[in-house]
């Protein structure tokens, strides 16, 4: 967050449901209690700012409160109460970037919401003083997140508040609420991964925008952007995304080529698993066929009970199911782009060696103060003490508070899923080149770009032909994170996934041929006439201008909407939203766009970042302040006169198509 920002025109500023307060969708009062006049606060009503406005480049909400000149609040019992929800609740709310007024009750409001909203992203918050009406008033900026917005968690901050200030705990209808807007633990847990690629995309100047609760985002503008959904993008081939849903057929496709695979059997009932693991021959991995994240999967099965009892965990994901050949060794990720190796690494079941003072318990706190597991936003999932391993244990006569013999190594789990204490490292030596060839042809024969393959293989620096295993699966959408484990944060896979995603040619359809080639940016022109009707014969001539470069606009004026000359269907007085329209548009290389200053300072621009704001020559207060609005989205400033001279928007077209946009600076002046 800019200092020094102006606040919003609070003028402007039309809350939604005035006097109503906001309701807490708890179950026990129809959903429509809130907090009432003699409540602490109030919300008084709210309005969705969209991005560019007075609090940063994100989109944000406007939240009016009013709260009682008697309440206190406590930050400390906030956070306690926040812990017991999720200790990931707790860091983001201590870590809050909450600025403005002093006043503890409305920044523990927005520190709530930051939390609440934050899962792993740096998000902003500001606290204004309004004049009272009766009690104290405020009005309050909170930052929308990447995976959330803002207005989905306003019932529920009001109420964690109103706890904190009771000496409440928080009761099982909150605790649904916070799960069924904000997830599980470890739902929020797995959209670190999300917010670290967005933290890593606007590191190199690129401009984020993703879907509220959703994992599609975009990257960049107009003709320039792609789009990605988790690591599909959109260089992968639909054939090759579908055949990667079903581990069948992948398997088939793999065995047709000659490469390594185990066998598999489907089958349809408990007697038919039992008869192809009797087949087979034991061990064996009973699996469902369309699922991800060994949902389902059990390994290691050695008996015809064993694998019934597979069978049936398995049937609760998915009516499809197969035996599998268990393949000797240890399980490996090998992540391939375009057809390359590009790293891998190890996966290894969660394992605790006794020294036979210390009981389980205290073995797994002591693993789970390694570094990669510390708080705040660890990279790596604690050990927490789930079902599934308190199962297992009890299975070879464990429990959590048994004390394990010295030197004694205990399992906690067969899985090397992290949420049941598995482990992941990089494989820092030797690959045979065998193993290598076999997981970049998987990856081409499925037909996707950014691929994990999964090998269970004995030694991976000896050949996959010498030791046996082989592949298990091929992953249409491999996560990130395995990477980020054992690399840290800052992983180069990470570097290298933003370097196939971003600097290869842009498969859009509109536009002349070779345009957006390797290295091009992922930016367009953005011009914004700052005014009324006075502004639409000039945004005109700079379309043309634009134009005549080869760049089909998007044009937003009091009497024009298109996008590349065909009519839009107008919002209306929605600036903001006409901005966003023309900014998400594949067919465009620039926009033009008349925006009234009180408009943009109420609704907020519409988009990240401009280019320039073209100003009347005697511009009045509102259009100065709406100007230094865009100047935080990096708008450089100009006069009508030089946009009609044209050589602005001349080097501004250049700048943009020759990927150097950035460097664009003022001249003797001009650009």
């Amino acid at each position: 967050m800019t200092a020094g920002r102006m606040p919003l025109d609070l003028t402007s500023l039309e809350p939604h449901g005035e006097g109503r307060g906001v309701p807490t969708g708890r179950e026990d009062d129809g959903g429509n209690a809130g907090a009432g006049a003699a409540g602490p606060l109030t919300v008084i009503g709210h309005l969705s700012v969209a991005a560019g406005n007075s609090l940063g480049r994100r989109p944000a909400l406007a939240v009016t409160i009013e709260t009682a000149p008697d309440a206190a609040c406590d930050h400390q019992v906030v956070g306690a109460l926040l812990s017991t929800l999720g200790s990931d609740l707790e860091d983001e709310f201590r870590m809050a970037r909450v600025t403005g007024s002093p006043a503890p009750l409305p920044r523990a409001f927005a520190g709530i919401m930051v939390a609440l909203l934050a899962q792993g992203s740096d998000l902003a918050a500001r606290v204004h003083a309004l004049p009272p009406a009766g009690r104290p008033r405020w009005l309050v900026l909170i930052e929308n997140g990447v995976a959330l917005r803002a207005e989905a968690v306003l019932g529920l901050a009001v109420e964690l508040l109103r706890c904190a200030i009771a000496g409440q705990v928080a009761d099982q209808p909150v605790e649904r609420w916070l799960e069924a807007h904000c997830g599980t633990a470890s739902d929020r847990f797995g959209r670190l991964e999300r917010a670290a690629t967005v933290r890593a995309v606007e590191a190199r100047g690129h401009v984020w925008r993703g879907g509220p609760r959703g994992p599609v985002g975009v990257i960049g503008e107009g003709r320039r952007a792609v789009r990605l959904r988790h690591t599909v993008t959109m260089r992968t081939m639909y054939p090759g995304a579908i055949l990667g849903e079903r581990k069948d057929r992948t398997v088939q496709r793999l065995a047709r080529a000659g490469l390594p695979v185990a066998r598999q059997v489907r089958v349809a009932d408990a007697a038919a698993a039992r008869a192809a693991a009797a087949e087979i021959g034991f061990p064996v991995v009973v699996k469902p066929l369309d699922r991800s994240n060994a949902r389902g999967v059990t390994i290691g099965l050695t008996t015809p009970e064993d694998v019934s009892a597979a069978y049936a965990a398995a049937s609760a994901y998915s009516p499809d199911i197969a035996v599998e050949a268990q393949l000797p060794g240890l399980a490996y990720r090998l992540l391939t782009i375009d057809g390359r190796f590009v790293a891998a690494v190890v996966s290894t079941p969660g394992r605790l060696v006794g020294d036979g003072r210390r009981s389980l318990r205290e073995l797994v706190d002591e693993a789970n103060r390694i570094p990669r597991r510390q708080r705040p936003r660890p990279i790596q999932r604690p050990i927490a003490w789930t079902p599934e391993i308190i199962e297992h244990l009890a299975r070879h006569g464990l429990e959590p508070d048994g004390v394990p013999a010295a030197g004694s190594v205990v399992s906690l789990h067969w899985s090397e899923q992290g949420r049941h204490g598995g482990s992941i490292l990089g494989v820092d030596g030797p690959i045979h080149p065998d193993n290598r060839m076999a997981a970049c042809q998987a990856a081409d024969l499925v037909g996707i770009d950014v691929c994990g393959i999964d090998m269970v293989l004995p030694d991976i620096a000896r050949s996959w032909r010498e030791t046996g295993g082989g592949i298990c699966e091929v992953n249409r959408s491999p996560g990130l994170r395995y990477h980020m484990v054992a690399d840290g944060a800052e992983t180069p896979v990470l570097g290298r996934y933003l370097d196939h995603l971003l600097d290869c040619p842009c498969p859009c359809p509109f536009g002349p041929s070779g345009a957006d080639g390797p290295g091009g940016p992922r930016t367009i022109p953005i011009l914004v006439f700052v005014g009324g009707g006075e502004m639409e014969a000039p945004a005109l001539a700079a379309a043309a201008r634009l134009e005549r470069h080869g760049l089909a606009p998007g044009l937003a004026t009091a009497s024009r909407y298109m996008a590349a000359g065909l009519p839009l269907v107008d919002p209306g007085r929605n600036q903001a939203g006409r901005v966003r329209r023309l900014v998400d548009d594949p067919a465009i290389g620039a926009v033009v766009v008349v925006v009234e200053p009180a408009a943009l300072l109420a609704q907020g621009f519409g988009h990240e970042r401009a280019d320039l704001a073209i100003l009347a020559d005697r511009p009045g207060a509102l259009a100065e302040r709406a100007a230094a609005v865009l100047a935080g989205i990096g708008a450089a400033r100009a006069s009508l006169a030089m946009a009609a001279d044209g050589i602005v928007i001349d080097r501004i077209a250049v700048a943009h198509q020759g990927g150097n946009h950035g460097d664009v600076r003022w001249t003797d002046g001009g650009y």
